[in-house]
């Protein structure tokens, strides 16, 4: 059957796919129908036409013999009650992919950049290629060189660290779906949730590197230098976070802002707050507690300042429906519509990301199997603390490939 598709005025999409079908019919559901069986599908869902050429990209569907595809739809409206009955035809091109009930993408955050991320797949992969070349004409400078080449100095101000992995992200995404992977379901850790919005259709790729390019900024410039920390508490006994951080916060703020794995957990805050928690914490029976090398304390209250910034210009953008459900990072929680997704990135900016019962969610959702997209690898490690019976690959190289083709034939 068809799944969510994209409304009557969506725009093309920034990237082409493989299949597609090209017909004409008439408006509403006499023409939806007629559309529906000369294309061989199985079943039809209604659309409402107000210009003579709407597009409609990335529906999943199967055919009547339950063999499952991913297609774009160019419907021609015509006019003429009497060509109603008769719609034309003119090419079909189906290219029939395995089914990924089980599969899902995962979509990394900052930490997760490094210089020459991203270089290999545009020398190998023209998709790729031209996804940079995307990138570079959206923000009007070259992040293509900046992700390829450095400096590391300016790769990791954060205003530039989120768009290079947005980018890079999206350009992997691409060559995947190009090759046929797609997902039931996706998630990102943070930023990457941009990204996994950018793979589910709900955001445009040129919307969203203008949207992560002024969340930065705006990141950065909400606590001054110094003035903020964040650190990693590991292994800590569930039972004594809050008591840690209610005893060192002393008039501060210091508050959970990761909830990376069981073993796991970030906060962020006031820099003497967070010192005090990171003692209070190895002394209630943490393992280690680390200082993080970053430029802000995201995801706790001192980032009010920036989610207020950037709400307007979330509101601003547009966001198109789904074409697989995305798992939030603020609720934890499968949303399927563009309102709740637009909600979720501005709440998460000063909300603790909830990995760990995320990465659950999907696994209760039937997912059993995932795939890393983007730089680095280390939602692969958080990943298999939190459900070692995840299956899990990474794709941000073409090396990478391999596995993933072994994993397909095994």
């Amino acid at each position: 059957m068809i799944g969510i598709a994209p409304s009557a005025d969506f725009e093309a999409a920034a990237y082409p796919a493989k299949a597609f079908i090209l017909a004409a019919g008439g408006p509403g559901k006499r023409g939806a129908r007629g559309t529906a069986h000369s294309a061989r599908l199985g079943c039809y869902r209604t659309f409402r036409f107000d210009r003579l050429l709407c597009q409609f990209q990335n529906l999943r569907g199967d055919d009547r013999f339950g063999n499952e595809f991913l297609f774009h739809l160019y419907f021609h409206y015509i006019p003429s009650q009497t060509e109603w009955n008769a719609p034309l035809l003119l090419q079909r091109e189906i290219i029939e992919v395995p089914s990924m009930s089980d599969l899902a993408f995962l979509f990394p955050g900052q930490g997760s950049q490094f210089a020459g991320m991203g270089q290999r797949l545009a020398e190998e992969f023209p998709i790729a290629r031209e996804t940079f070349a995307e990138a570079d004409e959206a923000l009007g400078f070259a992040l293509s060189k900046l992700c390829f080449s450095g400096p590391d100095e300016e790769l990791k101000k954060t205003a530039n660290t989120q768009p290079a992995i947005v980018a890079t992200s999206t350009a992997a995404y691409r060559v995947l779906a190009e090759l046929g992977h797609q997902p039931s379901m996706v998630a990102g850790h943070s930023l990457g949730e941009y990204s996994a919005l950018v793979a589910n259709g709900c955001l445009e790729f040129g919307a969203a590197l203008r949207l992560v390019r002024a969340r930065g900024q705006f990141m950065q410039d909400a606590v001054p230098e110094g003035v903020g920390a964040m650190a990693a508490l590991l292994k800590l006994p569930e039972d004594k976070l809050d008591q840690v951080l209610q005893n060192a916060a002393q008039g501060e703020i210091v508050t959970a802002a990761n909830f990376n794995s069981p073993d796991q957990i970030v906060i962020a805050g006031h820099a003497a707050a967070v010192e005090r928690a990171m003692q209070l914490a190895k002394e209630a029976g943490a393992k280690r507690a680390i200082r993080l090398p970053v430029s802000a304390p995201f995801h706790c209250p001192l980032m009010l300042p920036a989610q207020e910034k950037l709400k307007p210009q979330v509101h601003a953008t547009v966001f198109h429906l789904f074409s697989v459900p995305l798992i939030n990072n603020w609720q934890a929680r499968v949303v399927t519509d563009p309102a709740s997704a637009r909600v979720g990135l501005i709440e998460q900016i000063p909300n603790p990301v909830r990995w760990t019962e995320s990465i659950r969610d999907l696994a209760r959702h039937g997912i059993t199997r995932f795939i890393e997209v983007g730089p680095g690898s280390v939602l692969l490690g958080l990943c298999r603390s939190i459900n070692p019976s995840l299956r899990g690959r990474k794709f941000g190289e073409p090396a990478d490939l391999h596995p993933l083709a072994a994993d397909a034939s095994a």
